[in-house]
């Protein structure tokens, strides 16, 4: 017999209008740690999260840019994958190693995930051209929003605030609203 969820007791509502979250907390550590050692331990978040299915249209897991239990968790919970690439071989590269591990977690050929481009920056065009290289192969996957860097970005991130809120008509704003805008029309293969 498995223990009822404790998400539901864990959602905490925001000022933003139809947003509630769950903030990670110091014992995500110990609770990383806790499911090294149980059985289906990359199905605990899935399973967790279903009282909540019927609350919510969507459901966004943040990650650490690490493959662990945790990342594991999302990655079986999610039916996209939102893979956010900075300009730069090491995160490109390791995109491959993200998704064979998320066919094999989900046991799938094919996983749905697209590839959003962060901490774009215009003047760097070798570089762009480079990364849009490496990305090629996944050009179908690639997000037309794409994330500048931008200094209303870092000093919302500082201020603990949504860009929308912190800083409404930058650019970090709209090119998030943008993101979100790509995202709802997207059909997700469940």
């Amino acid at each position: 017999m498995s223990r009822p969820s404790q998400a539901p007791r864990t959602v905490l509502s925001t000022d933003v209008p139809k947003l509630d979250i769950i903030p990670a907390t110091c014992s995500l550590t110990e609770t990383a740690e806790l499911l090294e050692t149980r059985i289906r331990r990359e199905e605990r978040l899935a399973n967790a999260l279903k009282p909540l299915s019927d609350d919510y249209e969507h459901i966004v897991i943040d990650c650490p840019p690490i493959l662990g239990i945790l990342t594991y968790n999302a990655i079986v919970a999610a039916e996209l994958l939102l893979i956010p690439v900075q300009p730069g071989a090491g995160a490109v590269l390791g995109l491959d190693t993200l998704l064979n591990t998320a066919r094999e977690l989900r046991d799938e050929e094919e996983v749905s995930y697209r590839i959003l481009t962060t901490m774009f920056e215009v003047r760097t065009t070798r570089t762009n051209a480079m990364v849009e290289d490496l990305l090629d192969k996944h050009k179908r996957r690639v997000l037309k929003t794409v994330i500048s860097k931008s200094e209303s970005l870092n000093q919302a991130n500082l201020a603990s605030k949504p860009v929308s809120m912190f800083a409404r008509s930058s650019r970090g704003a709209q090119e998030y609203d943008e993101l979100c805008t790509d995202i709802l029309r997207l059909r997700i293969k469940s």
